[in-house]
């Protein structure tokens, strides 16, 4: 389902919205994000972020989304209803000595907060975890897979 698809007064159970409150603090406590920063990598007002985190409201689609983006999970892996398990880019012991890598071969090419998004990225197993392929991913995130496909680099020599 697009985002545009979904709908913008989706309602959580209680215990729902404890868990999504849960998950958004875990990631503001390893990160060492305050209630601003996390609010703007969300998309959100602060208030938003602080309403939601002190029970006064629960999630709306917003507030999902944003949660979504900063875990890189879908809201079913969230709240524990996806049997699928995932595997996190950035916890995949060669993701630094990769980025690294990329950075240095394509130096300038893709942003520190692309390889950030990238590796924030759940998917369904662990890839080959070599500069090109991070690199691509980086673009791919930047400027569309099409972008990627049609105008790919080569590692140089």
């Amino acid at each position: 389902m697009k985002p545009a698809d979904r709908n913008p007064y989706v309602q959580f159970t209680p215990e729902e919205n404890d868990r999504l409150r849960a998950v958004l603090r875990d990631v503001m406590a390893r990160r060492a994000l305050s209630g601003a920063a996390v609010a703007r990598r969300m998309g959100l007002s602060s208030n938003t972020v602080a309403s939601f985190l002190r029970g006064v409201n629960g999630a709306g689609e917003a507030v999902v989304r944003g949660i979504e983006d900063v875990t890189g999970q879908t809201r079913d892996q969230i709240l524990g209803r996806d049997p699928r398990p995932g595997v996190r880019l950035d916890t995949l012991p060669g993701w630094p000595a990769a980025v690294a890598s990329a950075q240095r071969l394509f130096p300038g090419e893709a942003t520190p907060e692309a390889y950030r998004a990238v590796g924030a990225w759940v998917l369904p197993e662990a890839p080959r975890l070599d500069p090109l392929q991070v690199h691509l991913l980086a673009r791919a995130y930047l400027l569309g897979p099409a972008a990627v496909l049609t105008d790919a680099p080569t590692i140089p020599n």
